[in-house]
């Protein structure tokens, strides 16, 4: 049983970190597009 939580804990805990990860990458994704975006127009 305790086994079982821990290992729930563990999944929350790298679940949370994937989400940051991607808000992370989609905003760098964003700024990435805009900076070529914006160095292709001058």
């Amino acid at each position: 049983m305790w086994q079982f939580i821990k290992e729930n804990i563990m999944l929350d805990r790298v679940k949370s970190f994937i989400e940051i990860y991607e808000d992370a990458y989609s905003v760098g994704l964003i700024f990435y597009i805009a900076d070529k975006f914006s160095s292709n127009v001058k």
